[in-house]
């Protein structure tokens, strides 16, 4: 197991810190606290943390062409949060958002992720008996999904498969929830790295910073297991791993620009 240098750059103890993604445009990383129903973009430079209030739990969100995110809500519900107004927007929300499933059968869908050519989807699922990363053929013209194979089992391993990335070499990076660990795995399924975590449950690794070699991990901050000293469980953290980049979120297309 390496034993690499991990700051927590946001003590803010959050309840499920989710969804982290790094915004090259603003230089900031954007994350989610589940059930406090909270957006959030943090300024690693100030260390400034921006939130705003959905009023309700929210699961993802993703960046768009415009200044605007789509969020994802509990209720089912879609939100277009305009960063600028702070406003829902635009009026013609269905127009300009399509929402279809791909698929269906999932416990805790997580760890969503592409390899660099986009040919290849990741998908995991962390309920506590099935533990697995699945790949896919992911079709780039018409977004189908297709040839389902396991990726990696995590039944032998300390960690539960949570939030996933991908760096530029291809691997797939797990933050292993309930494991005190994050896990590096090669295209070929095989396990490269392990990166001892100082909380127990890590829950979304995402690559940033101008260069993209810095590595934010979201954690969570609630269920911890009693008597364990975890005292910046549910914060933000970042740490570097040196050859290790990652790569820029493609955005999502949001009707007219």
């Amino acid at each position: 197991m390496s034993q690499i240098a991990i700051d927590c750059v946001l003590d803010i103890k959050a309840d499920i810190g989710e969804s982290a993604v790094w915004c090259t445009e603003t230089h900031s990383l954007f994350w989610v606290d589940i059930p406090k129903g909270t957006l959030n973009s943090f300024d690693p430079t100030t260390g400034h943390n921006q939130s705003w209030s959905m009023g309700e739990s929210l699961g993802c969100f993703a960046l768009t062409n415009r200044a605007t995110i789509v969020l994802a809500l509990a209720s089912g519900s879609v939100y277009c949060l305009d960063v600028i107004t702070d406003q829902d927007e635009p009026e013609d929300k269905e127009a300009a958002v399509n929402v279809r499933k791909i698929m269906s059968g999932f416990h805790i869908p997580n760890g969503m992720a592409f390899s660099p050519d986009g040919k290849t989807a990741y998908i995991s699922d962390s309920f506590p008996e099935i533990r697995t990363i699945w790949a896919y053929d992911y079709d780039l013209t018409d977004g189908v999904w297709s040839n389902q194979r396991v990726f990696f089992d995590t039944k032998g391993r300390p960690g539960r498969p949570d939030g996933g990335t991908i760096d530029a070499d291809g691997c797939y990076w797990m933050a292993g929830v309930s494991g005190w660990e994050l896990v590096r795995i090669t295209p070929a399924g095989k396990v490269d790295m392990v990166i001892e975590f100082p909380v127990e449950k890590p829950t979304k690794i995402a690559f940033g910073g101008d260069n993209l070699d810095t590595l934010f991990v979201t954690s969570l901050g609630c269920d911890i297991t009693e008597g364990t000293h975890q005292p910046h469980a549910g914060g933000l953290f970042a740490l570097t791993v040196p050859g290790v980049t990652g790569l820029a979120t493609p955005r999502l297309p949001l009707g007219r620009t």
